[in-house]
């Protein structure tokens, strides 16, 4: 009988044969490569904009926030000089003027009022006597009146004619006084009057009551500019005052 064919025993000492790798694709390679360094590139921009952020913006804010301190603490701090301060305020009261208006006028020690044309007749005149004065002085009378009564304080100036008035009298400027305070015109009232030596005369008339004490000074004052004539008498340039020194008598 013929003999059967014998399988081959394996021998188990024989290794495997080793699988060979093969070669990556160039173009795969490639790819991948890419991709790597976009990776690269988008995480190193993250880092550096973070970096940028704290390093720049963060030192914008601590500045701004110290220069706002500054300014806050140089708004509330004092000045070396406080008077600098305080000059532009006491200039502005001295130029105030309202404080000129405050100030107190003086006031006559006798009340002056304007007459009615009844009052002329019912009222008793000072007596005072005017003397002519002929050149640039003072003149003083005495007058005694009661502190009861009231008087009409009367002036007047005359010209020998009634043309060479009315131009005396746009030349001559007439004021009056109760010691050192004016007396308005307004107060006086005044109108034409000829007299009886035939002169034209323009008299001023005021009521004159509440004497005080002591005992005011009246005074008529005129200044002539130009040399000028009544009609009769030329009276140089100057000032002329009349002085009424008033006594009582109770």
């Amino acid at each position: 009988m013929p003999n059967k064919p014998t399988k081959a025993k394996s021998n188990s000492s024989e290794k495997p044969k080793s699988l060979k790798k093969k070669p990556m694709d160039a173009a795969r390679a490639t790819i991948i490569a890419s991709v790597l360094g976009l990776i690269g590139v988008t995480v190193g921009a993250v880092f550096t904009y973070w970096s940028v952020q704290t390093q720049v913006y963060a030192p914008i804010e601590a500045t701004q926030t110290a220069q706002s301190f500054f300014f806050t603490q140089t708004a509330l701090a004092p000045t070396s000089n406080p008077l600098e301060q305080a000059s532009p305020t006491i200039e502005a009261l001295i130029e105030n003027p309202i404080m000129e208006t405050n100030t107190p006028q003086p006031v006559p020690k006798v009340n002056t009022t304007l007459p009615r044309i009844s009052d002329l007749n019912l009222v008793p005149t000072m007596y005072i006597g005017y003397l002519d004065i002929k050149t640039p002085e003072v003149h003083s009378y005495p007058a005694k009146v009661s502190r009861k009564q009231t008087y009409l304080w009367t002036y007047y100036w005359c010209a020998k004619f009634e043309s060479i008035l009315d131009e005396n009298l746009t030349q001559i400027q007439f004021s009056f006084f109760i010691d050192d305070v004016q007396i308005p015109e307004s107060n006086f009232l005044v109108f034409k009057d000829p007299s009886t030596e035939r002169w034209y005369c323009q008299k001023w008339v005021t009521m004159l009551s509440g004497w005080d004490v002591p005992p005011p000074k009246l005074s008529v004052v005129f200044d002539i500019p130009v040399p000028l004539s009544d009609g009769v008498t030329t009276f140089p340039i100057g000032r002329y005052e009349h002085e009424i020194l008033i006594s009582y008598i109770d």
